[in-house]
């Protein structure tokens, strides 16, 4: 039994916001307000869960999701302080490499996420923004191309679902 936090409110919700790393420990992405603004909070433990390493990222942004990424790094699938669906990704220890935010006028969140096989990533959610009708999923693709020792944005295919899964459509 492990305990983190600190004296106001420190949440983990969901089994996608666990996730075992390759050394055998694993990395939790949290939500709190113990330690200011930056709400998103990544934990790191070793495999008998004692915590290596904590950082906070935001301001104001939820975790829904976490992956282990091919270079060892994590990257989080939620929603920022505007409501956007939000992809953030670091390094190894923890250190924000970049962030992105997708989505509309309303309410639009990533609740899973996977590094494709190309390094790129793929989010699947809820979106009030593109949709006539309250929290249908939302699938983004996320490509990059590597280009003068940076990560571009090279294209963002949104693809609409019914909670059933039926394609509604591309946008």
């Amino acid at each position: 039994n492990k305990t983190f936090g600190g004296t106001d409110f420190d949440v983990v919700e969901g089994e996608r916001t666990i996730t075992q790393t390759s050394d055998g420990g694993y990395a939790i992405a949290g939500f709190t307000l113990s330690f200011g603004t930056d709400t998103l909070w990544l934990i790191k433990t070793d495999q008998s869960g004692n915590m290596q390493w904590s950082k906070t990222y935001g301001p104001w942004w939820v975790s829904e999701s976490i992956v282990q990424t091919r270079d060892g790094g994590y990257a989080m699938g939620g929603c920022d302080e505007e409501g956007d669906l939000l992809l953030v990704k670091t390094d190894s220890t923890g250190n924000m490499q970049w962030y992105r935010t997708y989505g509309g006028s309303d309410f639009d969140s990533a609740c899973s996420l996977v590094q494709t096989v190309d390094g790129g990533y793929a989010l699947a959610g809820e979106t009030c923004s593109f949709l006539k009708i309250d929290l249908e999923w939302t699938y983004v693709r996320h490509d990059h191309i590597p280009s003068i020792g940076r990560l571009d944005l090279a294209f963002l295919d949104l693809v609409k679902f019914k909670l059933n899964c039926d394609v509604l459509g591309n946008t």
